[in-house]
């Protein structure tokens, strides 16, 4: 596999699967691990080590910053994110009363298009938004007690979409599965056919999307040849 910049990049299949774990290890179910790099000697002889030293482990990034957005921003001069959002705690919340994206709304237009009717969707709004009020206010006056040494608040207060987030549909069942092994395949089509169709949703803003980078890149390439 190559890099950007020509090398040769190592495919971490040990460290991603250490990654994977880490990204699901939640204070109280999953303890946090060890990141690892991959390391090649000049024998071509692999071994792996800890990313950062023995003392330090990664859990579940929601805790603090689920999406780091800004550091993307900062280090790679990201402006558009595509985000795929499976949080089982995060996803209840993304009720977009007039639609979004591949899925509108088909309430009337002449009512606001609201889903369910302008009345529901005030009171969904109401209440999500009151939460994540006294949620800031408790945690700013240091209120909220410290469960299992963490601060929950961060779950529901930070920003947890980019420009296109694709949320899967979670049925109730779902909720009962989050820390049992699935071996159904069954099961697991569904995981991967939801998966598909919420990404084909998402299509028609990413084709519009790159058309107009390529759009701004060939303006570009046409100003360079002139200068």
């Amino acid at each position: 596999m190559k890099s950007h910049y020509g090398s040769t990049a190592l495919c971490l299949s040990g460290g991603a699967g250490i990654a994977v774990l880490a990204s699901a290890a939640v204070p109280g179910l999953i303890q946090p691990v060890h990141l690892i790099e991959k390391i090649v000697n000049r024998h071509g002889q692999i071994s792996y080590r800890p990313l950062h030293g023995e003392r330090l482990k990664f859990r579940d990034g929601s805790f603090e910053n689920d999406i780091p957005l800004n550091t993307l921003s900062e280090v790679f001069g990201c402006s558009y994110f595509l985000v795929s959002q499976t949080n089982p705690h995060i996803i209840r919340f993304f009720f977009n009363a007039r639609g979004q994206g591949g899925l509108p709304s088909g309430w009337r237009l002449r009512g606001g298009a609201y889903r369910g009717g302008f009345l529901l969707a005030a009171i969904e709004l109401l209440l999500k938004e009151d939460m994540k009020k006294n949620l800031r206010v408790l945690g700013m006056l240091d209120l909220l007690p410290a469960v299992l040494e963490q601060d929950w608040s961060f779950l529901f207060l930070q920003e947890f979409q980019g420009q296109i987030t694709m949320v899967p549909h979670a049925r109730l069942i779902d909720y009962f599965r989050l820390i049992s092994g699935i071996k159904d395949i069954n099961v697991i089509s569904h995981y991967l056919q939801e998966g598909k169709l919420t990404t084909w949703r998402k299509f028609s803003m990413i084709k519009n999307r790159e058309k107009i980078r390529l759009t701004l890149e060939d303006c570009i390439q046409i100003l360079e040849n002139k200068i």
